[in-house]
């Protein structure tokens, strides 16, 4: 079953379109990684940057499909010196690696399993 999500004149998307884009950047290396580190609390840049062993374009690159993909949101915040924002998990991240996590071959750490437990997802 391929349903129709959206369609428009100019747009069309289906289900298959957002399976594919999605597991097409799943496969692509620090992806699962960002996603792990942001379920741990949100994360500046340049935190999550150290903390992902990517290029700099690289890093660039999975933060805007993640963005794009609606499984990271930016968060603005105020700092002492200027404006500038978190990248936190959005809905939709934290039920990917819910679902990610739950496969019984990759056992969920316990302090991992605690942070899933947070997500109020409905």
């Amino acid at each position: 079953m391929n349903k129709t999500l959206l369609k428009t004149k100019e747009i069309k998307i289906t289900i298959n379109d957002i399976a594919k884009e999605l597991g097409g950047v799943l496969r692509l290396e620090g992806t699962i990684n960002i996603l792990l580190s942001l379920a741990e609390e949100p994360k500046m840049y340049t935190e999550l940057e150290k903390i992902i062993k990517l290029s700099h374009a690289t890093f660039i690159r999975r933060l805007n499909e993640l963005l794009k993909l609606r499984l990271i949101k930016k968060v603005p915040i105020t700092s002492k010196r200027r404006e500038t924002h978190l990248y936190t998990l959005d809905r939709g991240g934290k039920k990917l690696l819910s679902i990610i996590l739950s496969f019984d071959k990759y056992p969920i750490p316990a302090e991992t399993q605690k942070i899933i437990d947070t997500f109020d997802i409905k």
